[in-house]
């Protein structure tokens, strides 16, 4: 017999608050009333310090703030996405329930408990070890989990469906897609795309750096993501291909969004941000910009201070230089986004929207970014940052918004007025609502 799920739930207390003497607010709350969203996932959803899992944060965030339901289900027995153990409490705080398959809880944390999740971590941690060391080393495996949704889990997604009598089912991944084939009269079925996995190889093998993500073909992609009835799309580009690629499927733009928190106060002069977790693509920035953004800026500007925060932080130490600091993780960025006065995203490799361009727009700070950084918004908000690909291109940008308060403010004014017209849940969520309160009435 499987371990029985441990449930999670969470208490009124945490839920919205309904304040009947503002009409306009609740009728805001109330939008969603009677939808009840099951949402499907193998990662947990821990932490919004990560791109994917800060996306999906916003979604229920914005959904439960307009009055729906949202449950989380954990349907792996394999592993917490990446991981074995997971602090149950941030995806407790912000869902109605939670239930894990294969797993229990354990004070504070999520356990798994089958052989194979631990297998898996080790191998995982194994890569980490080995990148970090810079050792020329291929383990096996990959640390996206992309394999099809096994019978495990389609278990667990039609036990949840009876239990909490859901309105609409969303799939986080293309890769669980299959999960949704579920007998459930009237029950819409949507999937978050984040983006397309098999452009992240592409653009991988294009750069000369093949194997970085998890190998997925197209046409496979696109097969599972025709079992939904509708996608979730991150940004514009991706959302008019999956459009041509699958017609009659509804497209639902939905880009990322994060609350309005504009600068108070002057930042520290000649100090720039890098923000990343310890991913591949964030590594492979990093050492692109020590290596050779960094010399050419400080050589521009003497006084160029890099503080770099999230888990990238901890990789490429071999390349630490004067001026360079590393804060690492961090509870809040708002402090940093408040204190720096530019934001740098290096990214040479990757699809969909980068969420940290997002975040620096909705703090109001100015932001330097490759073409990969710009991912997703490059046709629409290119004035509101500053944009090269090569190491000179780049540090003159950087250089350029240090020493000129005026260009620099105008630049942030320009990026939150675009993330105030774009980047609220108000605006993002909007497609995503209606869709969701047609099929629920």
């Amino acid at each position: 017999m499987p371990p029985q799920a441990a449930v999670l739930t969470v208490p009124a207390s945490c839920g919205i608050a309904v304040f009947p003497d503002h009409p306009e607010i609740v009728r805001h709350m109330t939008e969603l009333s009677g939808v009840r969203v099951l949402l499907i996932s193998r990662d947990p959803l821990d932490s919004d310090k990560r791109g994917n899992g800060a996306y999906v944060w916003g979604i229920v965030r914005d959904l439960r703030e307009n009055g729906a339901k949202v449950f989380l289900l954990l349907p792996s027995t394999r592993g917490l996405g990446r991981r074995v153990f997971a602090p149950e409490a941030p995806a407790a705080h912000n869902f109605d329930a939670v239930e894990i398959a294969g797993g229990f809880s354990l004070g504070s944390w999520l356990v798994r408990t089958k052989v194979d999740a631990w297998r898996r971590a080790a191998i995982i941690v194994a890569q980490k070890i080995a990148e970090k060391c810079r050792l020329p080393v291929k383990t096996p495996g990959s640390v996206w989990d992309v394999a099809p949704t096994d019978d495990d889990e389609k278990r667990a997604v039609a036990a949840a469906i009876a239990k909490f009598r859901p309105t609409a089912l969303i799939a986080n991944y293309f890769f669980l897609a299959e999960a949704m084939n579920q007998p459930a009269a009237g029950l819409q079925k949507l999937a978050i795309t984040h983006d397309l996995f098999h452009l992240r190889e592409e653009k991988c093998v294009a750069t000369g750096r093949p194997g970085v993500f998890a190998r997925v073909e197209a046409a496979h992609e696109y097969g599972e993501l025709a079992k939904a009835d509708a996608l979730i799309n991150i940004q514009s580009g991706e959302n008019e291909m999956l459009r041509a690629a699958l017609p009659g499927k509804t497209m639902l733009l939905s880009p990322a969004a994060f609350p309005l928190t504009p600068p108070v106060g002057a930042p520290e002069p000649f100090s720039l941000m890098l923000v990343g977790s310890h991913s591949s693509g964030n590594i492979q920035g990093l050492e692109w910009f020590l290596d050779k953004v960094w010399p050419l800026l400080r050589a521009r500007a003497p006084r160029a201070t890099l503080y770099i925060y999230g888990g990238v932080a901890q990789a490429a130490t071999d390349r630490d230089a004067p001026g360079v600091i590393r804060v690492g993780p961090t509870p809040s960025l708002t402090e940093a986004y408040h204190r720096h006065a530019l934001c740098v995203v290096p990214l040479l490799l990757g699809s969909g929207l980068k969420v940290k361009l997002v975040e620096a727009m909705c703090h109001g700070r100015a932001s330097v970014v490759t073409s990969i950084g710009a991912q997703g918004v490059e046709r629409e908000a290119g004035a509101s940052f500053l944009q090269a690909d090569d190491p000179e291109g780049f540090s003159a940008a950087c250089a350029e918004l240090l020493s000129d308060d005026a260009l620099r403010a105008r630049i942030e004014a320009r990026a939150l007025d675009y993330a105030q017209n774009h980047f609220t849940g108000a605006a993002a969520f909007a497609p995503l609502r209606r869709y969701l309160a047609a099929g629920a009435a």
